[in-house]
């Protein structure tokens, strides 16, 4: 008796019909990570590499007087950011979602353009995934 091959891995692929005659390939959602920058503030992001801020530090005069500081200066420190677990992962994408269509419909972003685009690229994101709900 002929053994047959094993189904070629999809990893995690599904494919759903959308319309009658139109198959969608949708996934499980990417990874995504919870950061914490040095101030305490929280955000989610699907970069693997964490962010780099500046954290002001404090100058003084050359002769120790923190009134007669004429200069700035910072430290580089990086956000701490954990991977968000796989059973998380689509509520976290949906809260990222809401948090880019606030961005955009509230003016919270020096770069309206930029904000736009990172709205239809989580939003296109969203869609695909293999989310239930």
């Amino acid at each position: 008796m002929p053994v047959e091959p094993p189904p070629p891995d999809t990893h995690g692929t599904v494919l759903v019909e959308v319309d009658s005659d139109v198959p969608v390939e949708r996934r499980p959602p990417p990874p995504l990570f919870a950061c914490r920058t040095w101030e305490r503030e929280d955000y989610l992001t699907d970069s693997e590499v964490p962010a780099e801020r500046c954290a002001a530090m404090r100058t003084t005069g050359l002769g120790g007087d923190p009134t007669r500081g004429a200069g700035a200066a910072c430290m580089v420190v990086v956000d701490a950011c954990q991977p968000v677990p796989e059973a998380d992962r689509c509520a976290r994408w949906e809260e990222l979602l809401q948090a880019s269509e606030a961005t955009v419909q509230f003016a919270r972003s020096d770069d309206p353009v930029a904000a736009r685009a990172e709205l239809e690229r989580v939003r296109a994101i969203v869609e695909r995934n293999r989310c239930d709900g």
